[in-house]
């Protein structure tokens, strides 16, 4: 309602305020709500005949003042930040909806034709080439600008990249956006989609961008993203259609170029109708609530019914394109081929086709993966899925998947040119034989370098099975990443340490994550996990998850002493949250850690147990004598620190030289006592955060 007040407002500002270019369309009196057109020349056969005829109707048809924001349009240089937000789609969707049937407009492409009439549309058959006939043309036509300039107060960053294809109907198409943005919890005001359509001035095509497609603004734009989202059609003429074949291309090889940022996410959505839409994402998303059967669920609704036409069409060579130069410049461009040769005839057939048609296939099948091998009935398909997944060539892949989908893909799936593989299982007891699968599988990706695991174990799986598992993990010959998130119903103290020795002989390991959450792992397990541990040769950034395990002054102790004596360890992070640490407890964690050497960046969470005054003060003592560490996070929610105990912990963390941030995390009714107290306490140190 507000929003609706606030668009009528915006009108009648316009009506009655200048505008700050002179725009001879805008406010047009003798083209009022009511008026009624006549069908133009039906005979108009010609393609250019008809487009000239279109354009003439639509310029004298368009209604300024229902579209343009208030005191004219905005100049945004760069077409890449020329992005388009959901309200400006729901306005531009209000426009169709009032003046497409009283205007009765016509489809734009000629071949649409109902005997020797035009087809005309309604507003739910309008697509973008309708719109752009319809709306953006003669609506920028005299100001020679893009949509978004018309519509926009000033630049507009991209969020996301829309990859799709102009012949969806358009309603649809905005659906298929806003369940994107509530599925990943953005601010629809916040949140702006690049589209081509109304980002670039649609009267001054060429005038927009390079020849190369690899130096155009939908490359620059993509650039600015977090990601592309594909929106398919029913038809999945999408899927034929070569620029979105080679954004996709572009999306999915994004994270290894020289230069781009990493993890480019790639999400594919498609409207189910009655004003639903449902989407493949890339991992988890915010509406998932971080539970892979939540988004196993919410992924359900995906047709399969599309899933093989959309592989079948997935050929580069054969692939549609509106302008012949375009695709001209595109297959050249993928072959790399020179930006003079680029307008000459491509090749008819050439391995790099090949490759990227492989690993657009490829790039579906992983998104589907995990719904297809859930659902009975369909092991034609599965067999498909395997053989576009294996041969893709993808190097980097995120399932969450079920166990059945694991050990398929175990057994076959994983492309041997694989660099980043993060798999979830979701809550199905995995026992040996399984782990054995899971474990041969890795010999097949010898450029592993990023492995994420997260697995939960019945009660079947021995402590040889976690040997096993360390041993091939420590195989991977140049694996630099790694986080295992490992539920099991038996772990204790004789697993961790299982699990540590065998990792100590990863050679090339440099980042570790390890979280057991509410495992029965005590003092020996601690003990043993840091010293086998501090032996990998590499290792430079750890972080331990113990929330739920049990910590005692001996277990603290070891844990420290183990960790300091890691020769090369600069970042750690060690999450203890509700595992009984007391007093005395915290002060033998941090003398012990004190003696570290290297640390350069600590943080502990130590969130929901039982240290006072005393323990944080001993425990900030032990950490003052940290002398490379330059940053320091704790988390002391919900323990017994009065006002005494924050002067004795800025006591002893004023002693650490070369301290320069400090974050302390407590409860909001304390935030503002123990920020003073600090301050006053710490006046020289460069950046204090208490929140």
């Amino acid at each position: 309602v507000a929003q609706a007040a606030s668009s009528a407002l915006a009108r009648s500002l316009i009506r009655s305020a200048p505008t700050r270019r002179n725009h001879p369309m805008g406010g047009c009196a003798s083209l009022t709500s009511t008026a009624r057109v006549v069908p133009i020349d039906a005979d108009t056969t010609q393609p250019e005949q008809w487009e000239h005829s279109l354009a003439e109707r639509a310029e004298r048809l368009i209604r300024m003042d229902d579209l343009r924001r208030p005191f004219g349009t905005c100049m945004i240089p760069n077409a890449e930040d020329r992005a388009i937000t959901l309200p400006q789609l729901d306005d531009l969707i209000a426009y169709v909806e009032e003046h497409c049937e009283r205007q009765a407009w016509t489809a734009s492409d000629c071949r649409m034709t109902s005997g020797n009439r035009r087809k005309l549309l309604t507003p739910s058959t309008v697509d973008l080439y309708g719109v752009v006939a319809w709306v953006v043309r003669p609506a920028t036509r005299q100001d020679g600008c893009s949509y978004v300039e018309l519509v926009a107060y000033g630049p507009q960053e991209p969020k996301w990249f829309v990859s799709h294809w102009w012949g969806a109907a358009l309603k649809p198409f905005v659906q298929c956006l806003r369940q994107h943005c509530v599925d990943r919890k953005m601010d629809k005001h916040d949140t702006a989609y690049w589209i081509c359509a109304f980002a670039i001035n649609q009267n001054q095509v060429e005038s927009e961008g390079s020849r190369d497609p690899a130096q155009s603004c939908f490359r620059s734009a993509m650039g600015k993203s977090r990601g592309t989202v594909t929106v398919l059609d029913t038809d999945v003429v999408t899927c034929s259609r070569l620029w979105c074949a080679y954004e996709v291309y572009v999306s999915v090889a994004l994270d290894f170029e020289a230069g781009a940022k990493q993890n480019y996410m790639y999400d594919c959505y498609i409207a189910l109708g009655h004003g639903k839409a449902v989407g493949l994402t890339d991992g988890l998303v915010p509406a998932d609530a971080a539970c892979a059967w939540v988004k196993q669920r919410r992924e359900a609704q995906f047709p399969l019914a599309v899933v093989e036409r959309a592989l079948s069409a997935m050929e580069v060579q054969t692939a549609k394109a509106s302008v012949d130069e375009d695709r001209r410049r595109i297959l050249n461009s993928i072959v790399g081929r020179a930006e003079h040769e680029l307008d000459s005839e491509p090749a008819g057939d050439h391995p790099r086709y090949n490759d990227v048609s492989r690993m657009l296939r490829g790039r579906f099948a992983a998104g589907v993966w995990t719904l297809a091998f859930d659902t009975p009935g369909t092991e034609a398909l599965r067999a498909k899925l395997e053989d576009a997944l294996r041969d893709s060539g993808l190097h980097r892949l995120h399932l969450n998947c079920s166990k059945e989908a694991m050990l398929k893909l175990c057994l076959g799936g994983l492309p041997n040119q694989l660099r980043e593989l993060r798999l979830m299982c979701t809550p199905m007891g995995l026992d040996t034989p399984d782990l054995r699968s899971l474990c041969s599988s890795l010999d097949l990706a010898p450029n592993l370098c990023h492995l994420e695991l997260g697995l939960i174990f019945d009660t079947n799986a021995c402590h040889a099975a976690a040997l096993l598992l360390a041993e091939r993990i420590a195989r991977i010959p140049h694996l630099a990443t790694l986080k295992l998130e490992l539920s099991w119903k038996r772990a204790g103290d004789v697993l961790l340490i299982t699990l540590a020795q065998g990792l100590s002989k990863a050679a090339q390991l440099e980042n570790l994550e390890l979280q057991f959450w509410n495992n029965n792992i005590g003092d020996s397990g601690l003990a043993g996990c840091a010293a086998g541990l501090a032996r990998a040769p590499k290792l430079s950034s750890l972080a331990l998850n113990f929330v739920g395990c049990s910590v005692r002054e001996d277990g603290a102790r070891a844990l420290g002493e183990g960790l300091a004596a890691a020769p090369n360890l600069f970042d750690l992070k060690l999450r203890l949250k509700s595992t009984g640490i007391d007093d005395s407890t915290a002060g033998a964690l941090g003398r012990a850690l004190g003696a570290a050497e290297r640390l350069s960046s600590l943080e502990l969470k130590l969130w929901d147990n039982r240290i006072g005054d005393f323990g944080v003060g001993a425990m900030a003592e032990g950490l003052g004598k940290l002398s490379r560490v330059i940053s320091l996070d704790l988390n002391l929610m919900r323990n017994s620190i009065s006002i005494a105990g924050v002067l004795m912990f800025a006591d002893g963390i004023d002693k650490a030289p070369n301290l320069v941030r400090l974050c302390v995390e407590v409860e909001e009714e304390k935030a503002l006592a123990w920020e003073e107290a600090l301050r006053t306490s710490l006046p020289t140190l460069p950046e204090l955060i208490v929140r």
